[in-house]
């Protein structure tokens, strides 16, 4: 990754600037420590405007419309046009108007059955990444774990990190919202995963994915296959960007198995506790929406919920070294908790670039001995979660026939379309962290600051040709009267609010969620004059100024396209691409020396954290998951050990918070590097004093830990009874 890098720091004049103050090693910490990809420009309104215009067929004529937009069907484009569009006659002439654009039969042949009323399944699935994966985002620093998959990686596990699959169908429309802890999903990813679903058959689920990342940056990389995004995500790896994309197949098609009879409502509540505006260039741009989706049986019972909220997921640091969900996996998981009876939570990012979990420290009540204060700040999001949602959920109405359309278009995109005013000219492919090194640019205490202008820009990183980003994709929903627009990075909240409030002005509908994060990633989504301000949001982009507005134009049009297909676009839709060329290689683990058994019995520490260690597998192909259990008295007195679960029934393991896991190696890697064979340590530790109450205490009574993995043989082992008193 850093030779990688260092290469095209080699070409950058910036690189040549600052290479006799600065050494290379710190020039590139610094500059992926702050790195970000995405940016906007300054409102071309002319063009909002048009696009505003042409899509609501307001005083336009007919002949001004065919000037303004891009034709339909049985229209013929000019050379120029195709030239616009990114395509080329040969393309044109193989299309088929679809909004794939390319639609063969035998990709349905195992589409569900048409169905006249709601329809919704649910299923969950871990991810696969193993514990020592580096995290992304950060640009992790020296000290982790120094293993197979990354020279500093992590050692610990907060939380499982999971993909969360929700299908709702009606009629020939199936929709499927699926949520991945992941910093982002980069959209050949995804266009994979179609292709593959379309292979079995089923074009159907293809056609209505819609894939969404939370932006927790204590997730694993190496799956992002474009040569400048893996500079946040490491070393591209073919084995795991195919035992992750299997997995999230395998979610999605038990999801569409699970359908049964479905009720769902929707509700927009305000909720101005769990975060706040980070950006101190562009002075409190705050809306605290948070879009809630209910989905019930025919009975009532909750079935599963979608939260659509702006909160990053950034409360571990990259020091830390954890694989965890973070913020939003804790949002998950305090509703999980509470509920009186289990429900999935899944939880959607909206427009969250510009705005920090807030940490609800009214919940901190108890003396807890957790082992770090991330975990104890995250159980107080989870609380406060739950105290603003569960309540809201009583006043949701759900009905069993709501309307439904999904559609996915992809669009072209190239400097001259995202930067018509020729502001980024100077980087007609794309550029990076196009700003001094430094991160801040907010107002003196006079209110002055300093605002960029195009020649200020000198990107770090020049893309090449070969690089360049030149498509993107939205998908816009449209459920009963809620509409749901995706953006392909991280919309700060001004570019949220604009895209949210156009689009109900254009539709009519009654409420509209923006997706960030969702369909792909192009890094930081900005304003012009925003993007001009600098900062650590405006401090990279990808596509210039102009990326931000061309995105809201973009969506707009789109959403309103998918309620009036004789709306026309304004640009030639992209075809959906051919699956990428990744071999199939299988993650590669190493023999354990020692069989699996306890090496500890579990003990106290002087801390109060109880903790136990066993000799498992490798976790290349080992997710151990530690359980706990209470002994109960049965009948006849006799001893029965029961899971021990939360208020709504949700299990308390090592998947969750409650229980962290460690490893270990003998010898380690930095002894021995070959993979020979050896020794691999786990740990389970766990508090038995919480800061934020739980719904599972008092921790009273005689307890034992069981843990079931793999070595590669499954593997189930017991441990010896610890008794908690206090």
């Amino acid at each position: 990754m850093s030779l990688f890098f260092l290469s095209y720091l080699e070409r950058s004049p910036l690189y040549r600037r600052v290479l006799p103050f600065s050494s290379p090693l710190l020039l590139l910490s610094i500059s992926l420590a702050t790195f970000t990809i995405g940016c906007d420009d300054e409102p071309h309104r002319s063009e909002m405007q048009m696009v505003d215009q042409a899509i609501t067929d307001l005083s336009v004529s007919d002949q001004e419309l065919d000037d303004m937009m891009s034709r339909g069907e049985d229209a013929e484009l000019t050379d120029a046009e195709l030239t616009d569009a990114g395509m080329n006659d040969a393309e044109l002439n193989d299309m088929e108007w679809t909004f794939d654009l390319a639609v063969d039969e035998e990709e349905y042949r195992d589409r569900a059955p048409n169905v006249d009323r709601l329809y919704s399944g649910y299923a969950e699935r871990s991810l696969g990444f193993p514990l020592g994966i580096g995290t992304v985002g950060f640009f992790p620093p020296p000290g982790g774990f120094n293993n197979p998959f990354a020279p500093s990686g992590t050692d610990h596990q907060h939380t499982g990190l999971t993909a969360r699959a929700l299908l709702i169908r009606r009629g020939e429309q199936s929709l499927v919202l699926l949520r991945t802890d992941t910093a982002a999903m980069w959209q050949d990813f995804i266009v994979d995963v179609k292709r593959v679903l379309r292979a079995q058959g089923r074009g159907d689920l293809a056609d209505g994915l819609i894939i969404g990342a939370t932006h927790t940056h204590a997730s694993g990389g190496k799956i992002i296959s474009h040569t400048i995004l893996r500079l946040l995500a490491g070393r591209f790896s073919p084995a795991l960007y195919h035992r992750v994309l299997d997995n999230i197949i395998e979610v999605i098609l038990e999801a569409d198995a699970n359908a049964s009879p479905a009720q769902v409502g929707y509700e927009t509540i305000q909720v101005s506790s769990l975060h706040s505006d980070r950006r101190c260039e562009n002075g409190d741009i705050i809306d605290d929406s948070m879009g809630l989706l209910k989905v019930t049986d025919d009975e009532g019972k909750l079935k599963a919920l979608l939260v659509n909220y702006s909160m990053h997921a950034t409360v571990i640091g990259a020091d830390e070294f954890i694989l965890s969900a973070d913020a939003t996996g804790a949002l998950e998981r305090g509703v999980e908790e509470r509920l009186p009876e289990y429900a999935p939570v899944l939880y959607f990012q909206s427009w969250a670039g510009d705005m920090s979990p807030r940490i609800p420290t009214e919940h901190f009540t108890e003396e807890g001995n957790e082992p770090r204060e991330e975990y104890r700040e995250l159980a107080a999001i989870g609380k406060e979660a739950a105290d603003r949602i569960i309540p809201a959920l009583s006043e949701i109405e759900t009905a069993p026939d709501l309307e439904l359309n999904i559609k996915t278009i992809r669009f072209p995109m190239n400097n001259q379309l995202v930067n018509p005013d020729g502001r980024f000219d100077r980087y007609p492919n794309g550029g990076v962290y196009c700003y001094p090194l430094n991160d801040e640019n907010c107002p003196d205490e006079e209110g002055e600051q300093r605002i960029y202008t195009a020649d200020d820009l000198l990107c770090l990183i020049t893309v090449p040709e070969a690089d360049g980003i030149t498509w993107g994709q939205i998908a816009a929903v449209q459920l009963g009267n809620l509409g749901m627009i995706s953006l392909p990075g991280e919309p700060l909240t001004s570019v949220g609010i604009e895209l949210r409030d156009r689009a109900l002005e254009l539709t009519g509908l009654e409420q509209m969620w923006v997706l960030g994060y969702t369909q792909g990633y192009l890094g930081y989504l900005l304003h012009a004059d925003d993007y001009f301000l600098g900062g650590y949001e405006g401090a990279g982009g990808i596509w210039g100024p102009g990326l931000g507005e061309f995105l809201i134009n973009r969506g707009v049009e789109i959403m309103a396209h998918l309620l009036d297909s004789t709306r026309p676009l304004s640009f030639l839709p992209i075809p959906l691409p051919p699956q990428s060329e990744v071999p199939r290689e299988e993650v590669i683990f190493e023999e354990a020396l020692r069989e699996p058994e306890w090496t500890e019995s579990p003990a106290r520490t002087e801390s109060g954290i109880w903790t136990a260690e066993w000799s498992g597998g490798d976790p290349a192909i080992d997710h151990p998951v530690v359980s706990l259990e209470r002994e109960t008295n049965g009948d006849n007195n006799q001893s029965i050990w029961t899971s021990v679960s939360h208020l709504s029934g949700l299990p308390w393991n090592s998947q969750g918070p409650e229980i962290e896991l460690s490893l270990r190696v003998d010898p380690t890697y930095d002894d021995r590097p070959e993979q020979t064979g050896r020794a691999f340590y786990w740990r389970a530790a766990m508090p038995n004093r919480f800061t934020v109450p739980t719904t599972a205490g008092p921790f009273i009574g005689r307890f034992r830990w069981v843990v079931e993995g793999e070595s590669p043989a499954p593997y189930r082992l017991e441990s010896d009874i610890f008794e908690i008193n206090e």
